[in-house]
């Protein structure tokens, strides 16, 4: 079954838009969590930034005002023993009844993470992000006390009393497209999230995460989770004019200080490759934002009417995409439209 993950933000902000209160404005945290919840949204991702709230304390709020949707909570690993995120999360699953997952960031900006103390090398964290999740698992699934002896990470004799409401634990994401976090996902995760591609770019991507999971002796793959950006309009040119509003106001809103900078992620690379090769792919997929942001984060786009984007979310689907992140950078207006308009397409189509 395909499912559709927001984004859990605490204010209005985006690339289009500045922050018009403080870093937590918990009247449009409430309304944003609750319009996802009422428009069909099956789960919220909280993420993690050095600078900003903590996604666990926020999805603890979350719970206290929604029934239903699931909290997916992001660390990193550089942040917190295991054994700690570990209890936390279980202790929030025990009290949602089930509705807590686990993203865990191996962390893709060198500055991001030395503003922590982190200072290991991208493939050492990776690494670094396969014991803590290991850990995790065993905190949840141990019935005697454990050690571990690892390169990152020890433990002795370490036993929880915390268990999730699934005795097998929470669902563990993972992102990237490196190599390294390809064969973190094959090994570790029971999901993964890539950035939004095209369809030719995106077969290429779950070729190379099957290889890793043959290599790893997995036979089936980990949930495959993509990031887009939905612009809607009635028609077709509605959405594309649509599409260069959220252009300017990029523009404006940044300044041009996002542009032109080196790509530090096999993710910001591939889309800047990506609108190297042209602005618009397939129907609807538009690469022109990863150019104001050096290709950085949740930034190309799926243009078109409500019809076109459920098709194309269904044409995913065939290639092997069944959990789909998505965000408007108008927040909340688009949990309410995208909901509304693009989701139960979508569920139709694929029950069809």
């Amino acid at each position: 079954m395909v499912k559709f993950l927001g984004i859990g933000v605490t204010h209005d902000a985006s690339e289009v838009n500045p922050r018009s209160g403080g870093v937590f404005d918990r009247s449009y945290t409430s309304e944003l969590i609750t319009a996802h919840e009422k428009n069909g949204w099956d789960g919220l991702i909280f993420h993690y930034n050095s600078a900003t709230v903590d996604p666990s304390i926020v999805a603890t709020y979350a719970s206290t005002i929604s029934e239903s949707i699931q909290l997916i909570i992001a660390v990193r690993p550089n942040t917190c023993a295991p054994t700690y995120m570990a209890k936390k999360i279980a202790t929030l699953d025990t009290i949602t009844q089930g509705r807590v997952g686990l993203h865990v960031i191996s962390g893709g900006y060198a500055a991001e993470q030395l503003a922590e103390g982190d200072s290991l090398d991208k493939d050492r964290r990776y690494a670094r992000a396969g014991e803590f999740i290991e850990i995790c698992r065993r905190s949840w699934t141990e019935s005697a006390p454990f050690s571990y002896n690892g390169e990152f990470f020890e433990t002795e004799n370490f036993y929880s009393d915390v268990r999730c409401a699934d005795p097998a634990g929470v669902t563990v994401s993972t992102a990237g497209m490196s190599d390294s976090a390809l064969k973190l996902a094959a090994t570790r995760a029971d999901r993964h999230a890539l950035w939004g591609m095209p369809l030719a770019e995106t077969k290429t991507f779950v070729d190379e995460l099957r290889r890793h999971c043959d290599e790893a002796g997995r036979e089936n793959l980990p949930e495959i989770q993509m990031q887009f950006r939905p612009i809607l309009g009635e028609t077709t040119s509605a959405a594309r004019k649509h599409a260069d509003d959220i252009m300017l106001r990029m523009q404006k809103n940044l300044g041009g200080w996002a542009a032109g900078r080196t790509p530090e992620t096999a993710g910001a690379a591939h889309a800047l490759e990506v609108l190297k090769k042209g602005e618009w792919h397939d129907e609807c997929f538009w690469a022109g934002p990863a150019g104001e942001v050096s290709g950085t984060g949740n930034n190309t786009a799926l243009v078109g009417t409500p019809a076109q984007i459920a098709d194309a979310l269904c044409q995913y689907n065939d290639l092997g995409v069944t959990v789909f992140g998505l965000n408007d950078y108008d927040t909340l207006q688009g949990a309410i439209e995208f909901g509304r308009d693009v989701i139960p397409i979508v569920r139709k189509g694929l029950a069809g």
